[in-house]
C-alpha cells in the first residue's frame, strides 16, 4: 500500500511539473508568434499570456502545497541539450514566483473580474 501511495505521489509531481512547462513555453514564444503573424493581435496575445501565467502559478502552488520544495523551471526545454537534473528550489522562492506570476497575469489587463 505504501509503495502504491509513493508511486502516485511521484507521478503527481511529475505531471504538475510537466504541466507547468507548457505555459512557460508559451510565455517564451508568444511574442515571436506575434512578430510573424499580423492577425495575432495584442488583446489575444495578452489574454493567452494571462492564462499562461495563471496556469504556471497554479501548478507551482499545487506543487509547493504538496511537496514544499520542487524544481522551479522558468525556461522551457527546447531541445535535448538542456540539463534535466535540476535542483529543488526553496518553498519561499516558489511562493515568490507564484505571486509574481499572478501579479503579471493581472497586469496584462486581460483577467476578467466578477
Amino acid at each position: 500500500f505504501l509503495i502504491d501511495v509513493l508511486i502516485i505521489l511521484c507521478a503527481t509531481m511529475v505531471l504538475f511539473i510537466r504541466l507547468s512547462t507548457l505555459p512557460t513555453l508559451w510565455l517564451k514564444n508568444a511574442p515571436k508568434v506575434q512578430a510573424s503573424d499580423n492577425t495575432y493581435y495584442d488583446a489575444v496575445m495578452n489574454s493567452h499570456l494571462c492564462e499562461a501565467y495563471f496556469q504556471r502559478a497554479y501548478c507551482y502552488l499545487i506543487l509547493v502545497k504538496n511537496y514544499k520544495e520542487v524544481p522551479l523551471i522558468l525556461n522551457p526545454y527546447t531541445d535535448d541539450s538542456q540539463d534535466t537534473n535540476v535542483a529543488k528550489d526553496s518553498e519561499e522562492d516558489i511562493v515568490k514566483q507564484v505571486k509574481a506570476d499572478l501579479e503579471t497575469a493581472l497586469a496584462t489587463n486581460s483577467a476578467k473580474s466578477t
